[in-house]
Order: structure tokens, then C-alpha cells, then sequence
């Protein structure tokens, strides 16, 4: 039915305007933009020489709070009772992450460099270290378990050179300062002529994580940040991205070689995902996105958990999750030890010793594993390991990663100070690095973000202002809505047919005359 409605507009040419609008509405929203964005994001995380991303990411800051175990009680548990734990910390440093003698090739599009990081004490934010820790001697604990289950014939001659380097002890507990088993150095008395002894001595003499006494070079320190303070971690070779984009920050090789050889098993020496620094970009829900970490021999997949907006920025929240089926079990044995326990790493083929890797007060692990402890009080929002990260760009805004080691001990029949104790798992420490994107990549984020949301208004609204006007032009036109159209009448005179009939007759004649 048409309405037959008169208006001056004529909404057929009105329909052509708003297809014109609907069509230049389309091309930004889904053309423009997208070409847009894509081309920022790329110049942003790309890793080739001068590129934003590849800037900041030579010289970043992280910060690591060290927390150790104290045990309260030593007596009984030398006696057979339950150690009772005490968490004391954080003991806070700050990490300069350095990318150094970078090697760029265009071929394989891949960027080699010296993975290295430099340690600074932060007293200010630390708690009190005029305190004592007090924790089982990690060496005899070490030195008995592993000789007991992997060369139990040496066990007296251990025993002999323990004996002679921790000077006839008797208890197995050592109390120290809390920064000596961090930064400054813990002495170990190899001042040492007995064979046993000068055996154990250049055993662990050998390690990174000793040195030689500053005061005497025949005792020997140890640290945990010997190894690692201004030192070449590791010799790194990620994918630059150039040429897939996908691949960011993907480990090629590590040391000069596509895989480690710390296990039997040649599955478990694949290198798989990046450097913990960089990450691709269109990340989603799906996407797992896995770290390896050198000092554990390990990738540790993260799984998207929820979304968290942060500096304006709906980031993608995933978590480390220690109990996560992504572990392979093949990788997590030792030929030693059945290890059947959930939410635990066995370091034994890694580090070559009975210890194990869990999450702060032991979070998510089988509740097994913390039999005769007392103590630990995992909690989630404290203790879990997480990565806050933009979808679009990859890049990482926020980090916790935590873990704990944990040490196996044995009650040893033929040493007394060892006789009674219980068999435990006893944590000694806990590490949580964390990490805050700085302002500059923050800025360099929400323009980008800020462009692709004002970009995709504009071509949105475009688009759907185009899109009523084309409805609005066929609905008027077909009910008949606008202009009047001007009428062409045929007025003929009255006298006008007969002096045409008049005129046909004579030409009628005039012809047949000629005839």
C-alpha cells in the first residue's frame, strides 16, 4: 500500500548518499583500521634492530623477593617429631634482565644474544637480617640422601668427610644469616687434608653456585646468586618475528643447540615456547602460552584463568598451574624415586639431586607431599604464579612467578644426628619474581588501543548511519514517498482533428492525382 505522501526530498538520490556512507563505513571498520592496527602492532613487537619492543627489552627490570623456611623446633625434630615452619621475609632485589652482543640474522630471522642479569640488594624494602635462620644442612641432607639411594656402598666414606667439614656435628641444623645463603656467601670449612672430605670439597667446588672464601680460599661460599649475579646465563637464540609474527620471541636454540640434554628421554629436551620476555600478539583463551626457564630444565605452560583490566587494558589473566595434566609424567620421574605426587616437578634429572619444585607453601600439591610438615599456609592470591597480558600486542603488563624448593630427608640409620628424624619433604625457600610493565610501553599500549577504539567508532557509526539511511531510502520510495512527479498532458484544439482529417484527405488526392 502506498502512502503517496509529497515531500521536496527525492529519497532514491538519498539512498545512493547513504550506500556511498554504508560502503565507506565498511572499508574503515574492516579495512582501514585492521591495516591500521596491524601495522602498529607489528612495529611494536617485532624484534628487528631499533624496533620499540626490542629497545626496552635489552635492559628490563624485574624484582625477586626471596623468603626462607625457619624450623622452630629443632630438637624434636631431630628426635622424630614434625618440623614446625616459619616463613621470613621477603629479602627484596632488584633484576636488571640484559640482552648483550646481540647478533641479528636475516636469514633465519632470528636474533642471538647473552642472556645476563645483574642483582642489587634492596634493604629498604627488606624485612629485618639481623635475625637467624635456622635450617637442615642442605649438604649433609644432600650428600646422605642421594648416596643412600643412588651409591649406598660410599655411605661411610660420605659420612667421613661430612663429619670432618661440618666439624663432628651433632645436630643436622645449621643457623645462619639470612642473606648469606642469597648474596653474601655461607662458609664451608674445606680447609681440608682427609681424601673424603677433599672429595666432597671439589664436588660441589665445581658448581656455580660456590666460590672461594674471601677471607680463606680453602673454605668455600655458597650463594644462590653466585650463579647468577653478572653472569652469562645462557647463549639465546629467538625468532625475531619478521617474517611470522607468530613466532616472537620463540627459542630457536639455547647454548648453540635446539634442545637441552639434561633427560633421558629425548621428548623432554624439546625447548618449547619463549624467553619469558617476549611474546606474540593476538593472543586469545586458547593459546597456551609456555615459558622455558634454563635454571629448571623446564617450559611452564599458562592457561588462560579470566580477564583483569589493567592501565585501562583488558588483559588475558593466565596461570602457571603446578597440577596442570599439560606436564608430561614421563618428564617428572627419577629412576630412584616414584614420584606419584600432583602439583609437584622432580628436579632430580635437572639438578641432579633429590629435590623437588612446587608452589609457595606448597599450593596446589598432592596433600602427601606436605605430610610431617607443619607450617605452610598456601594461599592463592599470594602464591600463584600469573601473567597479565594484552591480547593484541602480546605484551606483558604484569607478572608473579613463584616457586619453592623443597629437599628430601631420610632418617640414616648408621649417623646419629640423622637416626631418628622422620622421612619429609621439607621446604627450605620460596622465590616470587615479579615484574610491572614501565610507563613508556604502558603509553605506547593505550595509543594503540585508543586508535583501534576511535577508528572502529567512526566506521561503525559510519557504516550504521549508511545503513538506516538505505532503509530509511527504500521504505520511502516504496511507500511511495517524495516528490510530486510533474504530469506531460497532450492538449489537442477542438478544430484540431478535423483540419487533420482535412490536410490527410487532400494529401490522399494529391497522391492518387500523381498516379
Amino acid at each position: 500500500m502506498k502512502l503517496n505522501i509529497k515531500t521536496n526530498i527525492d529519497f532514491r538520490y538519498s539512498g545512493v548518499v547513504s550506500a556511498v556512507i554504508l560502503v565507506f563505513g565498511f572499508m574503515i571498520s574492516f579495512v582501514l583500521v585492521p591495516m591500521v592496527i596491524k601495522s602498529m602492532v607489528k612495529k611494536m613487537t617485532v624484534l628487528t634492530p631499533g624496533s620499540f619492543m626490542r629497545r626496552h627489552q635489552q635492559n628490563c627490570t624485574y624484582r625477586m623477593n626471596f623468603y626462607h623456611f625457619n624450623i622452630t623446633n629443632q630438637e624434636e625434630v631431630i628426635n622424630g617429631g614434625i618440623p614446625k615452619l616459619e616463613e621470613i621475609g621477603p629479602y627484596v632485589y632488584d633484576i636488571y634482565k640484559l640482552r648483550l652482543n646481540e647478533n641479528d640474522d636475516e636469514e633465519s630471522d632470528t636474533l642471538t644474544y647473552d642472556m645476563s642479569s645483574l642483582y642489587y640488594y634492596r634493604p629498604d624494602l627488606s624485612a629485618p637480617s639481623n635475625v637467624s635462620i635456622c635450617q637442615v644442612s642442605g649438604l649433609m641432607i644432600g650428600a646422605f640422601t642421594k648416596v643412600i639411594l643412588e651409591t649406598p656402598e660410599l655411605i661411610n666414606f660420605v659420612q667421613a668427610g661430612i663429619d670432618l667439614i661440618h666439624g663432628s656435628p651433632d645436630t643436622p641444623f645449621l643457623c645462619f644469616n639470612p642473606l648469606e645463603p642469597i648474596h653474601t656467601g655461607y662458609p664451608i670449612n674445606c680447609d681440608q687434608t682427609e681424601f673424603s672430605a677433599k672429595a666432597i670439597c671439589s664436588a660441589i667446588g665445581s658448581q656455580d653456585y660456590f666460590r672461594k672464601g674471601k677471607e680463606n680460599e680453602k673454605y668455600l661460599e655458597f650463594a644462590q646468586l653466585f650463579k647468577f649475579n653478572n653472569s652469562v646465563e645462557a647463549v639465546m637464540t629467538i625468532s625475531r618475528g619478521k617474517k611470522n609474527l607468530k613466532d616472537v620471541g620463540r627459542i630457536v636454540e639455547l647454548d648453540g643447540s635446539p634442545m637441552i640434554d639434561d633427560y633421558e628421554l629425548e621428548k623432554c629436551n624439546v625447548i618449547n615456547g619463549t624467553d619469558s620476555v617476549s611474546f606474540p600478539p593476538r593472543q586469545t583463551k586458547e593459546n597456551v602460552q609456555y615459558m622455558f626457564f634454563k635454571t629448571i630444565c623446564k617450559s611452564l605452560p599458562f592457561e588462560y584463568v579470566s580477564r583483569k583490566r589493567i592501565h585501562g587494558i583488558n588483559t588475558l589473566v593466565k596461570e602457571m598451574k603446578w597440577n596442570s595434566p599439560l606436564f608430561d609424567p614421563e618428564c617428572n620421574t627419577n629412576e630412584y624415586l616414584e614420584n606419584n605426587f600432583k602439583g609437584v616437578l622432580d628436579m632430580h634429572e635437572c639438578l641432579e639431586g633429590f629435590t623437588y619444585m612446587t608452589g609457595p607453601h606448597n599450593l596446589l600439591a598432592d596433600a602427601r607431599f606436605s605430610e610431617n610438615i607443619e607450617g605452610l599456609k598456601p594461599d592463592h592470591k599470594k602464591h600463584a604464579s600469573q601473567i597479565y597480558m594484552d591480547p593484541l600486542t602480546g605484551v606483558l603488563l604484569r607478572g608473579f612467578i613463584r616457586f619453592q624448593f623443597n629437599v628430601l630427608a631420610k632418617p640414616i640409620d648408621t649417623y646419629p644426628v640423622l637416626s631418628k628424624i622422620r622421612e619429609f619433604r621439607l621446604p627450605l625457600n620460596y622465590l616470587e619474581f615479579t615484574y610491572e610493565a614501565p610507563k613508556a610501553v604502558v603509553h605506547k599500549l593505550q595509543v594503540i588501543h585508543t586508535t583501534k577504539t576511535i577508528g572502529n567508532f567512526i566506521g561503525r557509526f559510519t557504516f550504521l548511519m549508511g545503513v538506516v539511511g538505505c532503509m530509511l531510502s527504500i521504505a520511502a520510495v516504496a511507500l511511495g514517498i517524495g516528490p510530486e512527479t510533474p504530469k506531460i498532458l497532450n492538449v489537442v484544439p477542438k478544430n484540431a482533428t478535423a483540419d487533420l482529417g482535412e490536410k490527410s484527405t487532400e494529401g490522399s488526392a494529391s497522391t492518387r492525382a500523381d498516379d
